[in-house]
């Protein structure tokens, strides 16, 4: 028996949606991812969480990737070593956090104009990436690299 086509408000074509029926609008898309946007993260809090989310995992592959290049001896990038003294990734790490935690005990980033907000957070998880727990062994913020 063959199956009957949905009718109506059934039809995939008409799902219900304003926009079942129009023709695609890159402009339309926008608009309406917009509008999603703002419905989720429109409280400043929930946008710093995303934000800073998403710098934190965006840095942890570049910095996974120039730590590979590095040690492969690939690409522009290098050691920074001066005088002989390495400096380890999370030197930048607690330095970032710590300019950021002291923007936001001047209120900088948090009550302010999204901008700032936005700013804040994403230099916040990005530094957080690069610290590493205390307890790990190989956590060392200086290493002797010299003779």
């Amino acid at each position: 028996m063959a199956e009957e086509e949905p009718t109506g408000s059934d039809s995939p074509v008409h799902n219900g949606s304003p926009h079942a029926h129009s023709e695609l609008s890159p402009e339309r898309d926008v608009r309406d991812l917009r509008a999603l946007y703002y419905k989720h993260f429109g409280d400043r809090r929930k946008e710093r969480q995303l934000l800073s989310t998403g710098a934190f995992f965006t840095t942890f592959a570049a910095v996974r990737g120039i730590t590979h290049a590095i040690r492969a001896e690939r690409g522009p990038f290098k050691n920074i070593t001066p005088g002989g003294r390495h400096i380890h990734h999370m030197t930048f790490g607690i330095t970032g956090l710590l300019t950021v935690g002291y923007l936001w005990l001047l209120e900088i980033g948090v009550r302010e104009d999204r901008r700032s907000s936005r700013a804040t957070s994403l230099v916040y998880g990005a530094h957080a990436r690069r610290v590493r727990p205390v307890a790990e062994p190989r956590g060392r913020l200086l290493d002797q690299a010299g003779p």
